[in-house]
């Protein structure tokens, strides 16, 4: 079961990843500075296997990222969307995931499209408390806070 339900705010339009974002995503998961608050880097096929978790979320769960994209130029920005982890802490949890390309941090995007995705995730899916999500960081990101 797939989220049909189209995602849209006052900047920005969310649509299915697909194949052709994965030159964009390689910015994003080969820059060093926004990995180190990620568990690792990804080369190329690295993008694709990331990519194919992705869909495969949708087709599983109905739910996984999707690609932002600014709705006053059509620019891919990164992803937002949700994710099982499994045993985190024992527990599987559904985290509420997001990367932005650097050249777009500091613009609110990150939170823009989180609370889109939260507030459509509880309609959808009856989760009534945000407590119910989780968000998974490396290290200590302030801007995250």
């Amino acid at each position: 079961m797939c989220v049909q339900e189209q995602i849209e705010t006052e900047r920005l339009k969310f649509r299915q990843l697909t194949d052709l974002d994965a030159s964009d995503l390689q910015d994003f998961f080969s820059d060093d500075e926004a990995m180190c608050y990620m568990p690792s880097k990804r080369d190329a096929d690295g993008v694709h296997e990331w990519l194919s978790l992705a869909q495969e979320s949708f087709r599983v769960h109905g739910y996984g990222p999707w690609a932002l994209v600014q709705k006053s130029s059509g620019q891919f920005l990164g992803y937002c969307g949700l994710y099982l982890q499994k045993d985190v802490n024992g527990r599987d949890e559904v985290e509420l995931l997001y990367g932005i390309l650097r050249q777009h941090w500091n613009k609110g995007y990150a939170s823009e499209a989180a609370i889109a995705v939260a507030k459509l995730t509880k309609r959808r899916f009856n989760i009534k408390k945000t407590h119910e999500f989780v968000g998974i960081c490396v290290c200590d990101f302030p801007l995250s806070r």
